[in-house]
């Protein structure tokens, strides 16, 4: 294959992956964001490939050096991911806030898609309980609606937490409790988490769905499923969540997610093992829209 044969895959695989990116920045859409790094995994491995035959191996086959240079994307990428993980265990940066109350602001964007949603989650009659916020680091603030449904036997958290100098993300959790004692929570958050959850909890993550009604008929369907009747969660949201954050950081640290609080400061707050987690759910999840399984 001559040189110019290149082109045509080069300049394919270059448009998709532009448009992908440009879409991305636009769309609040995990699929899209899949979608958008594969194309720039294919086109790296397409120019590294093209590089080698032009510059360096015009004698070896085309198809062997596209898999070195996919092979050589993926090393670079998945370097500066754990690279960027070491960096976010050393900031200082809370990995699990505390929240305080935040009444009387009104967290919703005016955007038609935050609108629908909170039109969608009226018209299920969900109650709004509480608005609460956290800060993540100066600038960067996480709110977080709080509603249960006529019962209060299905509890209902909308995260909004910015992903862009000028785009928000909506992440919905579902949870309800049995009076065993058992937690079921669904949601779609797509940020890596990576740590431990209490024996306890059943989580599913969902980061493809979108839609809050599918969500929901999803979590009503596991609780179905569990068989054991539900507890009204009557407790205040600000102190439940607070008390789940604690209850979370003790866990991954006596679970080795965190490292010891002795070792923090040269180790970073995430141990070794636990940036290898977060960094294979970041790949699953960037990758193939999977998290880990918990």
């Amino acid at each position: 294959m001559y040189g110019t044969d290149w082109i045509l895959p080069l300049v394919a695989a270059g448009l998709a992956a532009l448009l992908l990116f440009w879409l991305r920045l636009r769309m609040d859409s995990v699929f899209v964001g899949v979608l958008s790094r594969w194309a720039r995994w294919l086109f790296a491995g397409i120019a590294f490939g093209w590089a080698l035959h032009t510059f360096a191996y015009p004698d070896y086959e085309p198809v062997l050096l596209g898999l070195v240079g996919l092979l050589f994307w993926f090393v670079l990428d998945t370097t500066y991911n754990y690279l960027a993980i070491k960096a976010l265990s050393r900031s200082g940066l809370p990995l699990f806030p505390r929240f305080a109350e935040s009444e009387g602001q009104d967290i919703w964007p005016n955007e038609p898609r935050f609108l629908r949603l909170r039109e969608t989650i009226r018209r299920h009659r969900f109650e709004r309980r509480k608005t609460l916020t956290a800060t993540i680091a100066e600038g960067i603030t996480l709110r977080l609606a709080v509603f249960s449904n006529k019962d209060r036997t299905v509890l209902l958290s909308v995260y909004l937490l910015p992903v862009a100098r000028t785009r928000l993300s909506a992440f919905i959790a579902l949870q309800s409790e049995t009076t065993n004692g058992h937690r079921i929570v669904t949601d779609n958050i797509s940020i890596p988490f990576g740590g431990f959850y209490p024996e306890k909890w059943s989580v599913e993550r969902r980061p493809l769905t979108h839609n809050f009604e599918t969500l929901l008929t999803r979590h009503l369907a596991r609780v179905d499923a569990r068989g054991e009747r539900l507890a009204a969660i009557e407790d205040d949201p600000l102190e439940r969540l607070n008390a789940d954050q604690k209850t979370l950081e003790k866990l991954n640290r006596d679970l080795g997610f965190l490292a010891p609080r002795e070792d923090a400061e040269d180790e970073g707050t995430i141990s070794a093992a636990g940036r290898y987690r977060v960094w294979k759910e970041a790949w699953m999840l960037g990758y193939l829209a999977r998290p880990l399984r918990y």
